[in-house]
Order: structure tokens, then sequence, then C-alpha cells
């Protein structure tokens, strides 16, 4: 856990464990490249060029590509928002 990502440490672990899967070249950097490489796996057409903008829109500096911290910063947020959690505690209940 860090100071700036309150994060469980499990959570934060099955995040990295996450960013790996999307990080087809293992260079430790999420790239345009590399989620357009797995979301094609997944049947999911996008083009390259969207995923680069968008990827230059979340990352925290500015760049074409997101860091382990920054993936877990973002992915982090969404999964600990309230809606998020009330929907997945209506979806296990």
């Amino acid at each position: 856990m860090t100071e700036q990502n309150p994060l469980e440490h499990d959570t934060e672990t099955e995040l990295l464990e996450a960013f790996d899967l999307y990080d087809r070249d293992a260079d430790g950097l999420l790239t345009a490249a590399d989620v357009f490489q797995t979301f094609n796996l997944l049947g999911l057409g996008f083009r390259i060029e969207d995923l680069e903008l968008g990827l230059i829109r979340l990352s925290l500096c500015g760049k074409n590509y997101i860091t382990p911290t920054e993936f877990i910063s973002l992915v982090g947020q969404a999964v600990s928002s309230p809606e998020i959690v009330h929907i997945l505690n209506e979806i296990f209940e």
C-alpha cells in the first residue's frame, strides 16, 4: 500500500496482476499497442488511435502510456467508488 493509494494489499496485488495481463510486451508500461492487442483478443474493435488518445487523457503525466502506479490509482478509484461497491454487493449477495 502507498500513502497516496489506501487500497488493501490484496487489492493492489490483484490490480498489478490485471496490469500484467494487459502489458503484452511486459515492459512495465501500458501502451495503446498493449491494450489494442488485448482488446482484439477479446473481440473488441477499437481503433489504435482512439486508444492512444484515451491513454494520454488517463495518464497522470500526459504521456501515451500508463505506469503500474497510475493503473492502480485509476482502477482502484473506480473499483472503490460507492456506486461500484453497491453494484458488486448486489451481484454477489
